[in-house]
């Protein structure tokens, strides 16, 4: 008589992936040059460099607009609305059109100590304009937009939030780039331990 065991373990085990076959490397070659895959890969990854540098003249465009639009709001506000707070709000629209265009200016820097000393800079005229801008709210509480003021303003903050969209997708970008670089590299790591054994 026979007997036939059935296994009812719970452990989730992994042979690999789909379409795997045993000595065929996906990205590379037997004499370290990249397969079709790897090529594939590799545009990719380059392809995704590519879009991170128009989305990021995209979104310093998009603030450096949606700064001069605010800017402008205030000023129209400033001239039909306010009296005290509209020099917050002007000082708090130089000061975020000046980070703008330090941002602007550490993407092109290639020295990663001058990019990084512009970036602060760029973050310390940042918080002056959010400083002022949050005293110009306080101060603006009593007063309403003019319908012209409001206009630029709505205008600009859907600016803004066209600038934040394209920022998101360039941290999508670079996530995604990141992980097709760490399988790259896994990859020809494993070429390389095989001959190293040989």
């Amino acid at each position: 008589m026979e007997y036939y065991a059935v296994s009812t373990s719970n452990a989730l085990q992994h042979h690999g992936v789909l379409g795997q076959k045993w000595g065929v490397r996906r990205y590379q070659n037997a004499d370290g040059s990249l397969t079709l895959a790897g090529k594939v890969h590799d545009r990719k990854i380059n392809s995704l460099d590519r879009k991170n540098e128009r989305l990021s003249y995209k979104v310093e465009r998009k603030e450096r607009r949606a700064a001069r639009l605010e800017r402008k709001a205030e000023r129209v506000h400033a001239r039909r609305d306010l009296g005290a707070s509209n020099r917050a709000a002007r000082k708090s629209a130089n000061y975020e059109l000046k980070a703008a265009k330090l941002r602007k200016k550490a993407i092109g820097e290639e020295d990663e100590l001058k990019r990084l000393k512009i970036e602060a800079k760029a973050a310390r005229k940042q918080f002056k304009s959010d400083k002022y801008h949050a005293k110009a709210d306080k101060l603006s509480k009593l007063v309403g937009y003019s319908a012209r003021a409001m206009h630029l303003a709505v205008k600009s903050d859907r600016v803004k939030a066209q600038a934040s969209k394209a920022r998101m997708k360039i941290a999508q970008n670079k996530r995604l780039q990141a992980y097709m670089q760490k399988t790259l590299k896994e990859a020809i790591d494993d070429y390389n331990t095989i001959n190293k054994e040989d």
